[in-house]
């Protein structure tokens, strides 16, 4: 089983208190990645966030280099909190753990944590149409 105090390192969730946690991680699983791996498929319907824990991924969209997410990155929000289909592919560059969650268990995190990732999510969305607009690849990190 995953410890709470891993969770509460990414930012997303550190104000989760002690029951949260336990409850996120009574559900929370660990997966391991050798580059190369996908982990996001684009246009897949997205069930499950990922908290990158180790490691880094490539974020691509259309065949395209979009960015990078490392350590202590989320992947996956936008389809998970906006129930829509994923927005890019994520590729493992490196070996990478990251700590898979459900949207169930989404769905039962506090208020202000869904929140904050509508937030995060609302921003992504953002960046990728600034993004399609010619703006800088960097802005999706």
């Amino acid at each position: 089983m995953i410890e709470g105090q891993r969770l509460a390192r990414f930012e997303l969730l550190a104000d989760l208190g002690p029951q949260d946690l336990e409850r996120l991680c009574a559900f929370a699983q660990e997966q391991v990645l050798e580059p190369g791996a996908l982990l996001v498929r684009e246009g897949e319907f997205a069930t499950d966030l990922f908290l990158i824990e180790d490691g880094v991924a490539h974020v691509i969209r259309a065949g395209q280099r979009i960015g990078e997410a490392g350590a202590g990155a989320v992947v996956g929000e936008i389809g998970v909190v906006g129930k829509q289909q994923r927005t890019a592919d994520v590729v493992a560059a490196t070996r990478m753990c990251v700590i898979r969650v459900s949207h169930w268990e989404i769905k039962h995190l506090p208020a202000e944590v869904r929140e904050r990732l509508r937030t995060l999510a609302q921003r992504r969305l953002e960046a990728d149409g600034r993004l399609s607009r010619g703006a800088d690849a960097d802005a999706v990190r």
